[in-house]
């Protein structure tokens, strides 16, 4: 069974930044719900494109300017979780970590409670992330997305709660991507030997 680890937080808390300094240091591959969701997207704005291509043109969008891509990844996710199954975006991730074989891996996005259970199901580990609004302003977030669903981690802070003894929480204000690692190291380092 693939050892999995979460992070959790809302936007700007640094998920990105530490699942990065953790594969990195560890040699640990990164796999997000949000991929199926960009492919999804990218294939539907560009159809005429090859799924690859479609992916790239969808990057450049992003880099472009992300306060315009955001709010479309979220409209697009919430109503697979909505219409579809609220295991959606699991399901397709769960297929692609055993697709793959990985034998542990960290899962840079966990922002619902259903994703943060079904990883703690599988015997996997939470890293939770925060910040003062007024830091998550500082570093980008605007009101508005605060304010969307996915930002909203009320449930996957009850299943932390209810899990404490496979769950770390961290405040990232102040603290370098160096800071945040130093903070996580060992509990990761027990979490994978």
């Amino acid at each position: 069974m693939t050892t999995i680890i979460g992070i959790a937080g809302n936007m700007r808390t640094g998920k990105s930044a530490l699942a990065q300094r953790l594969s990195i240091e560890y040699d640990i591959p990164i796999v997000s719900y949000a991929e199926a969701l960009r492919q999804e997207v990218a294939q539907a704005f560009f159809p005429k494109q090859g799924r690859q291509e479609a992916r790239h043109l969808w990057n450049l969008l992003e880099e472009e300017d992300k306060t315009l891509t955001r709010p479309m990844l979220q409209a697009w996710g919430e109503g697979r979780r909505q219409l579809d199954k609220k295991s959606y975006w699991i399901d397709r991730l769960n297929k692609y970590i055993a697709r793959k074989g990985y034998d542990i891996v960290i899962v840079d996005d966990v922002r619902h409670q259903n994703e943060a259970q079904n990883i703690l199901d599988q015997g996997g580990y939470i890293i939770r992330l925060s910040a003062s609004s007024r830091v998550l302003r500082q570093r980008g977030a605007t009101e508005e997305s605060l304010l969307h669903a996915s930002e909203n981690l009320g449930g996957v802070d009850n299943v932390i709660s209810a899990n404490k003894w496979r769950c770390i929480k961290v405040d990232t204000s102040g603290r370098s991507v160096f800071g945040l690692f130093r903070a996580v190291q060992q509990v990761v380092e027990e979490w994978i030997s």
